[in-house]
């Protein structure tokens, strides 16, 4: 008889224990599947079945061991002094505006996701006030690009550096008048797709070609890299019959 597979009155069956470190994750103890009553068919099914399993296994302790990475990075910056807990960040870094940029638009997602599950206003009045102060934000912005100062909205540049776990740097000052003048195109198109949105418009940003800023703590996690089984001989067997399967491990 092949491992994990036994045979009941009723037909085969695929029976495997789950290692014990990873039965919370999955939520369950074995895994247990009916193959039927011809022995041929289900030893087609087995070795499917044990290739499944050894490759959610593997996956499954890769992401548990990433995120206990990232627990541990976060929990080692949350320990340092908040005087220094900050990382410098210079004002000046190439490709920072586009990062900023998408950092701020990407948070248009959860508007509209409140917005879809009937969640985004406490009281009926917040609409017409959040429409009045998205055109108000609109012509602080318009009056920005046409003047160049930028004042009113450094403080915004600093708050989403000082989220993701930095502190901006620029000993001359111009650095940070010229990264937040780019972003003024982000927030403007940001105000611009939630005005649309207020006048009953489907609008969805678009995105800068950049991955956001990565948080601070999030820099120094390394994939941890998993060490693969031998692999056997049920890992590549071919399937001699037209036949499909569908597992995962919520079954």
């Amino acid at each position: 008889m092949l491992p994990n597979l036994r045979k009941t009155p009723s037909g085969y069956v695929y029976l495997k224990t789950i290692p014990a470190d990873l039965q919370d994750a999955l939520g369950k103890t074995v895994i247990k599947k009916a193959l039927g009553r011809q022995f041929s068919l289900a030893k087609e099914k087995w070795a499917e079945l044990e290739a499944q399993s050894t490759k959610l296994f593997q996956s499954t302790r890769q992401q548990l061991a990433l995120g206990r990475s990232a627990e541990d990075a976060i929990d080692a910056y949350l320990k340092k002094d908040p005087l220094t807990r900050l990382k410098s960040l210079k004002a000046d870094r190439p490709r920072l505006a586009e990062q900023l940029s998408a950092l701020y638009l990407a948070g248009l997602s959860a508007d509209y996701t409140a917005r879809s599950r009937q969640e985004r206003w406490a009281h009926s009045n917040e609409p017409d006030e959040f429409t009045a102060d998205v055109d108000a934000v609109l012509t602080t912005i318009k009056n920005a690009v046409v003047s160049g100062d930028v004042s009113a909205f450094i403080p915004v540049i600093e708050q989403l550096t000082m989220f993701r776990g930095y502190r901006l740097v620029d000993e001359t000052g111009e650095s940070i008048q010229t990264l937040t003048y780019e972003f003024l195109r982000a927030a403007q198109h940001g105000c611009q797709v939630l005005a649309a949105r207020q006048r009953g418009e489907f609008a969805e940003p678009i995105l800068p070609d950049q991955e956001p800023l990565p948080a601070a703590w999030d820099i120094q996690i390394a994939v941890p890299k998993i060490e693969a089984t031998t692999p056997k001989l049920s890992d590549v067997t071919p399937l001699l019959r037209g036949w499909s399967f569908s597992w995962s491990a919520s079954q």
